[in-house]
């Protein structure tokens, strides 16, 4: 436990210690501009056969685990009306799958392989080499409304090219973090997979807003952030999902005003025993994650760099 700690506290210092500075080089890697629209982004991902039946696995993190996830099961109900699917062959062998709800920050994710946008989410399932169909596939949804961050939480179950909404049962909130200004209001729950999701909306103020992953090879992985759609705030999501590693970090930077002002999301898993939930996340003890939310801020430079 220490050395996970150790391992995001040390993320969380030069995050700190750096402000927006030190995100300049995600910039120039492909970071979002302020405005723009990280919407539908659609990641390739293998069906296996059989896997509507529930089992274990071990994904490209390298855990066994079951999938669906045991506490993402279907239940009783209805799918709201406006959840949308559309299931489109692909050339090749496979399936595309799109969820739609507008007006909210829609997610799609199948084992490791997640993606997500404002309004629609979509995640193409191709036919493994050699194999004669798709299969079958479970995929899970999450849909956030923009204004109040509540999300709703179903399945999509794919068989050959034929799918089908199910609904689950909603995520329960968990930590939160509110900026005192109000600028930042963040919200978080539980993936259903030993994970964690965080939700942040940020006002009109918050300028050149970027979400980033600061512990991952790829620095926009499980982060999006998307415009409300007459441009009155914005919404983050950041994944943090249970990995190998024994730590996963997120952040959202923004400018207001003359500050620089960066939000953390920090999940440390242990090997068991009795620990520290972190802050309205449950108890049920370091195997199933701590998460931490927080905060700070600093003056930017102007004027005159020296330079």
């Amino acid at each position: 436990m220490r050395a996970g700690r150790g391992i995001v506290g040390a993320v969380a210092v030069a995050i700190a210690a750096g402000g927006l500075l030190a995100f300049g080089p995600w910039s120039l890697l492909g970071g979002r501009s302020e405005g723009a629209q990280p919407r539908g982004q659609v990641v390739l991902a293998e069906p296996r056969r059989g896997e509507a039946e529930a089992g274990t696995a071990t994904g490209m993190r390298g855990l066994s685990q079951a999938w669906p996830p045991a506490e993402v099961g279907e239940v009783s109900g209805e799918v709201p009306g406006d959840v949308t699917l559309e299931a489109s062959p692909l050339a090749g062998g496979g399936v595309s799958v799109r969820v739609t709800r507008e007006g909210h920050l829609v997610a799609l994710r199948h084992r490791d392989t997640a993606s997500a946008g404002r309004d629609w989410a979509a995640l193409e399932l191709r036919t493994a080499p050699g194999a004669a169909s798709p299969g079958s596939a479970v995929l899970v949804w999450e849909a956030t409304e923009l204004r109040t961050l509540e999300t709703v939480r179903g399945l999509v179950k794919v068989d050959g090219d034929a799918a089908r909404l199910v609904p689950s049962a909603p995520p329960k909130r968990g930590a939160s973090l509110s900026d005192p200004a109000k600028v930042h209001d963040c919200v978080s729950h539980r993936d259903g997979a030993g994970g964690f999701v965080v939700l942040c909306r940020l006002g009109r103020e918050a300028r050149r807003a970027r979400a980033v992953n600061v512990t991952g090879s790829r620095p926009l992985e499980g982060a999006w952030v998307v415009d409300e759609p007459l441009g009155r705030w914005r919404v983050a999501r950041l994944e943090l999902p249970r990995g190998e590693a024994l730590a996963e970090g997120r952040a959202i930077t923004y400018v207001r005003g003359v500050e620089g002002v960066v939000v953390r999301a920090e999940v440390v898993w242990g090997a068991g025993g009795d620990g520290d939930e972190g802050v309205g996340s449950g108890s049920a003890g370091e195997r199933r994650g701590a998460l931490l939310l927080a905060a700070s801020r600093r003056v930017q430079p102007v004027g005159d760099s020296g330079f």
